[in-house]
């Protein structure tokens, strides 16, 4: 079973660099979620993270630790 924080954080800088969460143009608005998950299998992909908590809106940025290529790496070395 896995571990999830949600951390509300101001709107900043968003993925791109464009404008964060939140209301568009000046005057309030919400800022950004963090959703933080832990103790995720090594096997799940970027695609089933997306759908997992898709329920929760749209997802901007989506970031694994460590990336895909570091778990491919790590299963073509254990089965050497």
């Amino acid at each position: 079973m896995s571990n999830t924080t949600v951390v509300p954080s101001t709107a900043g800088p968003g993925p791109s660099g464009g404008p964060g969460g939140g209301g568009g143009g000046g005057g309030g608005g919400g800022g950004t979620e963090v959703i933080q998950v832990t103790n995720v299998s090594p096997s799940a992909s970027s695609e089933q993270m997306r759908t997992l908590f898709g329920f929760l809106g749209k997802i901007d940025e989506l970031r694994l630790f460590p990336p895909d290529s570091m778990i491919q790496t790590q299963q073509l070395w254990h089965s050497i």
